[in-house]
């Protein structure tokens, strides 16, 4: 089993680590395209507001950088194949190593401060 793997299924039975009121509705979710590659999302849950929430998991600095890509290729997927509107639906990028994030997320919390 990977690394993700591991996270992804410690993760999806206890999404209150993410964010209270989360629930699971399917891990590894295909999603058909037929103008590409298809797509795997680590955790489709929904909220307590009852959006869809699309959490893709990464655990290298170099898959990190491409996720904001890949996730923005699952909210239009999503949307095709399961017809949802941009209103009714969220995503949550969790990563283990970042490091592009890390010293522009220390600014922001020290002017926060």
């Amino acid at each position: 089993m990977t690394k993700e793997a591991k996270i992804r299924d410690l993760l999806v039975n206890n999404l209150y680590l993410i964010e209270d009121g989360l629930n699971a509705i399917k891990t590894e979710f295909k999603l058909p395209n037929i103008f590409g590659s298809h797509g795997l999302v680590d955790i489709i849950a929904r909220d307590k507001f009852g959006l869809i929430v699309i959490i893709e998991i990464k655990t290298s600095n170099s898959s990190a950088k491409n996720a904001s890509h890949q996730l923005c290729k699952y909210v239009v997927l999503i949307k095709q194949n399961l017809n949802i509107a941009d209103k009714d639906l969220r995503c949550i990028l969790i990563s283990t190593d970042w490091h592009e994030l890390i010293v522009p997320a220390e600014q922001i919390f020290a002017m926060s401060r």
